[in-house]
């Protein structure tokens, strides 16, 4: 028998000559029609070298420079006249004589999913400002047993229509984005957190439908005291069935089928809600696949002060250099926002950091502060406000920092918050909201 170890080591040889060039050339290598990735056998001893990337990027000015606190990222103001929180900040002078709920909507992406960060930002509204309950609900969501912020199951008696596969053709979607289409006997139940003063109870619940050819009934059951019969209205637009009662902490439905259920609010009838309006997947773009007119109806019936956009993940990638159809994009959701929600001020906020590896490290992906710049832009183009939350979250390398913190706050995906970390994130934006009202008053006191 032939011996063959000559040749098999020869291959090896062979083998790792080539996996040792193309370590050197640090490129992507095309063999017939298949580009293969990037080899590198020295990722974990070489030194990162400087990405030119991620420096002298230049930065849209705000046409207003305000004072900032140390230690704070501030708010920017594009506005021409420095009033695009005026609304907002209004509204929120004015709480304490208000006799409604003063109504937040944070729109984002898998970065917000379950809560994270926004669980803290409206626990420390409410705690400051008042108010109870955790605002918005879909009907149906991947991240149910996931979500801490309230105990939500349903049945498979629904079909859920996303704005991430365009408009649909047999459904409206709702201001999330979402609509759910119930069978016969669908069901969805809530409950209050126990453990959280501000989300145990509420006194009010409201339910968001439409597009119902003839009038029907939904089944609710309050703190499980029995199940009453409720009318649903028929006819096209968003309709609002609202049920008040002290101390509510649990509403069950059930539905005989038919039309399109958006979601479900619980909140009390003062103080501050915060709806999380998140995606996953979301870019933000999805939002130009909600009719104007279902955005019109949601904000007659919510009556938002302010509406955060959180969203940037979906679109950053290594390679990526240039965002001009993002931007594009994102000025058209932001005008039909404007148009269709015009008692809310609107905030932008930048894209997170996040890590890639090179060179056997972790480091900042080069085009996030490009398109951190690039929402800037946006922010600039519609003259809204903009949080540069890249910064605020210590800038380069800071997801890397959280990832690494003990305990972590961020996942080993150097992409995702972990609940620690949105809340360490939350508390900084809150700070933020806190001085930038406090500068609010001062400058209504010098009129």
């Amino acid at each position: 028998m032939k011996n063959y170890i000559a040749q098999s080591f020869g291959l090896v040889f062979i083998i790792f000559a080539v996996l040792v060039g193309l370590s050197f050339t640090n490129t992507a290598v095309t063999v017939f029609g298949y580009t293969l990735k990037p080899v590198d056998l020295f990722s974990d001893v070489r030194k990162e070298q400087a990405d030119t990337a991620l420096v002298n990027i230049p930065k849209v000015k705000p046409k207003f420079v305000d004072t900032c606190k140390t230690g704070l990222t501030c708010f920017e103001d594009y506005s021409p006249d420095k009033s695009a929180l005026k609304i907002f900040f209004d509204a929120l002078c004015e709480l304490d004589t208000a006799k409604k709920p003063l109504r937040i909507a944070f729109f984002g992406d898998s970065f917000i999913e379950g809560d994270i960060l926004t669980a803290t930002l409206r626990d420390s509204l409410q705690t400051k400002f008042g108010g109870n309950g955790v605002g918005f609900v879909p009907i149906t969501s991947e991240v149910s047993q996931f979500r801490q912020t309230v105990t939500h199951t349903f049945n498979d008696g629904w079909t859920t229509y996303s704005g991430l596969n365009g408009k649909p053709s047999t459904a409206n979607l709702g201001f999330s984005g979402n609509s759910f289409v119930p069978g016969a006997g669908a069901t969805v139940n809530y409950s209050g957190i126990k453990s959280n003063t501000h989300l145990r109870n509420f006194n009010s619940v409201n339910l968001f439908y439409g597009n119902l050819t003839a009038a029907s009934n939904v089944s609710i059951n309050i703190n499980s005291k029995g199940a009453q019969s409720y009318a649903m209205q028929a006819g096209k637009g968003t309709k609002k069935l609202t049920v008040k009662a002290d101390s509510i902490r649990s509403a069950a439905f059930s539905f005989g089928g038919g039309g399109e259920v958006y979601g479900v609010t619980l909140e009390d009838t003062t103080g501050i809600s915060v709806d999380n309006l998140s995606l996953r997947g979301n870019s933000g773009t999805a939002l130009l696949n909600v009719n104007d007119n279902i955005l019109a109806d949601f904000d007659s019936l919510r009556g938002y002060k302010l509406i955060i956009l959180q969203y940037g993940l979906n679109v950053a990638t290594e390679e990526a250099t240039k965002f001009t159809a993002y931007e594009n994009n994102m000025i058209k959701v932001i005008e039909k926002l404007k148009k269709n929600c015009p008692g809310a001020s609107i905030l932008l906020i930048s894209v997170s950091d996040r890590s890639t590896k090179k060179n056997g490290e972790y480091v900042t992906m080069k085009s996030i502060p490009i398109l951190v710049e690039s929402q800037r832009r946006v922010a600039s183009k519609t003259g809204v406000a903009f949080w540069d939350m890249f910064t605020a979250m210590g800038g380069e390398g800071a997801m890397v920092t959280f990832a690494d913190a003990k305990p972590p706050l961020a996942n080993k995906d150097y992409t995702h918050l972990k609940f620690a970390g949105g809340r360490k994130l939350a508390g900084i934006l809150m700070q933020t909201i806190v001085y930038e009202k406090f500068k609010h008053e001062q400058r209504k006191k010098s009129l």
